[in-house]
């Protein structure tokens, strides 16, 4: 291979002849530094992937621009193929932009450019402000900018007070549901909570047990509450409308 003849092949001017310009740089890798070069044509014809009319037609192609000469084959001699020869001169009158070879110059002036050095009475303060780029009428400084929030909060303006659990809801049944919440993947927050206990107040307020309530949303597997569907309340003309749920609330509190 000739990285020489390849560069010129390279830099030949177009000719809108691709398969002549694909054939000559195989002709080049094949060709030692004198340029000549001995490929076989079914070699040509797999390397190319053209036809072998089509490697024929380009070879005598190059051969009419004199870019390379074609040695014929001849009987008994040393070589089964043909030999060709790249045409240096050829080549480089072909260029797209003449081949010249320039020295290197010495004793090029080279730029300097000044770097500010400070000096002893350079304080910390002044020579950021020396590094910090002058102020145009199109730049703001940053520390002038304060990114204001539109984003309204998520409860409004109102800020949620603390919780405060009522006098009417066990702690043991409201400790059970925040822990049945947690499992569910849906803790309870102080918003929640005072959401959940007006909805128990309301029930309350309607003479439903709110602890009964609590038990069958978690026995439900549900995140909220919900009355109950079969409550009646309680008055003193009807007595007590399911004893045996009382009898056993009066046992737990006994015990």
């Amino acid at each position: 291979m000739s990285n020489k003849f390849l560069r010129l092949v390279c830099g030949l001017k177009p000719c809108g002849n691709p398969s002549q310009r694909f054939l000559l740089a195989i002709l080049a890798d094949h060709a030692d530094d004198t340029g000549r070069c001995w490929p076989g044509e079914e070699l040509l014809c797999a390397e190319t992937e053209l036809g072998a009319r089509t490697v024929r037609r380009a070879l005598n192609g190059l051969a009419a621009r004199g870019l390379i000469v074609i040695h014929r084959k001849a009987v008994g001699a040393l070589h089964r193929h043909n030999a060709y020869t790249l045409n240096s001169a050829q080549l480089q009158a072909e260029q797209r932009t003449p081949v010249t070879v320039t020295g290197v110059q010495r004793n090029t002036p080279v730029t300097m450019i000044a770097v500010h050095r400070p000096n002893e009475n350079s304080t910390p303060a002044t020579m950021a402000a020396a590094l910090e780029p002058p102020l145009t009428p199109n730049r703001t400084p940053i520390r002038a900018l304060r990114v204001v929030s539109t984003k309204p909060d998520k409860h409004g303006a109102k800020e949620v007070p603390p919780f405060e659990l009522a006098a009417f809801i066990s702690t043991q049944a409201w400790e059970n549901f925040e822990q049945h919440r947690i499992r569910k993947g849906a803790p309870l927050n102080d918003f929640t909570r005072w959401q959940v206990q007006a909805r128990l107040q309301r029930f309350h307020a309607e003479g439903q047990d709110t602890d009964e309530i609590i038990e069958n949303s978690i026995i439900s597997n549900w995140t909220g509450v919900f009355p109950l569907k079969s409550a009646a309340p309680v008055s003193a003309s009807q007595g007590i409308a399911r004893p045996m749920q009382t009898i056993d609330k009066l046992r737990r509190f006994v015990a």
